[in-house]
């Protein structure tokens, strides 16, 4: 496990190094980290970037969609342009990804409409701190889903921001209810 974090981590830096070069067209660069020879395969085109490793592969994107995420998006929001979504899929085909949404819509608007959706999910756990925060999760087989819902303050301030995430493991503990 560390040893994947470990490349994972690498391959962030690459990608944070490719994204600051600039990328026209279509780019491969491969490196090679001497401690274990791991090989990094980095692509980058439109827009969206790969890293291919032995351990799996990474895709960080401005277009994720609800489909690999597997969580429904709120009607009309739209993707965070300053957090760009992630999909990374390991080796074993687990899938493990990332979105910010943003909407005009009210806190409490986003907040009933992501109960409603959510509510008969398996293992659904509610954490609603105040009118205009709240976070959700549950289980679909093994893949735990969260979704976060609360003003925006830094790239979007004032609008309701949507923070979605989806990786193999187990949902959010069983809380005592009210």
């Amino acid at each position: 496990m560390r040893k994947l974090i470990g490349v994972l981590l690498v391959a962030l830096l690459v990608v944070g190094i490719v994204g600051v070069i600039g990328c026209g067209g279509t780019k491969t660069k491969n490196i090679t980290i001497d401690k274990d020879g791991n090989k990094i395969d980095v692509e980058t085109e439109d827009g969206e970037t790969k890293v291919k490793t032995d351990e799996g592969e990474m895709t960080v994107t401005s277009s994720v969609t609800e489909e690999e995420i597997g969580v429904p998006f709120y009607p009309g929001a739209k993707m965070d342009k300053e957090a760009p979504g992630m999909v990374t899929k390991n080796a074993k085909g687990e899938v493990t990804g990332a979105v910010a949404l943003w909407t005009d819509d009210s806190p409490s608007k986003v907040i009933a409409w992501y109960r409603d959706k959510l509510a008969g999910k398996p293992n659904f756990t509610e954490m609603t701190a105040t009118a205009d925060q709240a976070l959700f999760g549950y289980q679909e087989g093994d893949v735990a889903k969260t979704v976060a819902i609360g003003i925006g303050t830094v790239d979007n301030p004032g609008k309701t921001q949507i923070a979605i995430a989806s990786a193999p493991g187990s949902a959010m503990p069983d809380l005592p209810k009210p």
